[in-house]
């Protein structure tokens, strides 16, 4: 995480580079083993109401543009299954409104489900809320509140304030 904020802070802090940013973070955290399911196999299971694991991974394959005739609009379907129970689906789905990935472009929409995440406990999204009340995006800009949001991270030793 670090390494992606000296990355991030020599961009210029641009949020549009940010997104790139820590979504390469996450796509190389999630990785593939030579255990991992096929693609069919996922499929296969992520049919299934509560396998929010497999809606995850498979909406990544759809978003990364793994698959044949899936996009970034079937990859938000299964990030939303997978948010009933996953912070890490939540944040990907505000990536999604972020980004106009699948969907409409909404900054108000990121935002609410950066926070449902933070709330939740995933860190790459507390940051981003902290980006959002520092940019403005999607929410009234609030120096103080980007601030509160940022000593999270930092009480938790992974950036400095």
């Amino acid at each position: 995480m670090k390494r992606v904020m000296r990355l991030w802070k020599s961009t210029g802090r641009n949020s549009r580079h940010l997104y790139g940013l820590v979504f390469a973070t996450l796509a190389l955290s999630i990785g593939a083993s030579s255990a991992a399911p096929s693609i069919e196999e996922l499929q296969k299971l992520a049919r299934k109401r509560d396998n929010y694991e497999e809606q995850f991974l498979l909406g990544m394959h759809y978003f990364n543009g793994d698959v044949p005739k899936k996009d970034a609009g079937d990859a938000l379907v299964q990030f939303k299954k997978a948010a009933k129970s996953l912070s890490k689906a939540q944040h990907m789905v505000g990536l999604c409104y972020a980004l106009g990935a699948g969907v409409k472009r909404n900054d108000k929409e990121a935002f609410g489900w950066f926070q449902k995440a933070a709330d939740a406990g995933d860190d790459t999204a507390t940051f981003k809320v902290a980006v959002c009340y520092e940019k403005g995006l999607g929410v009234d800009k609030s120096p103080s509140a980007a601030l509160r949001w940022y000593k999270r991270l930092s009480d938790k030793g992974i950036m400095e304030a």
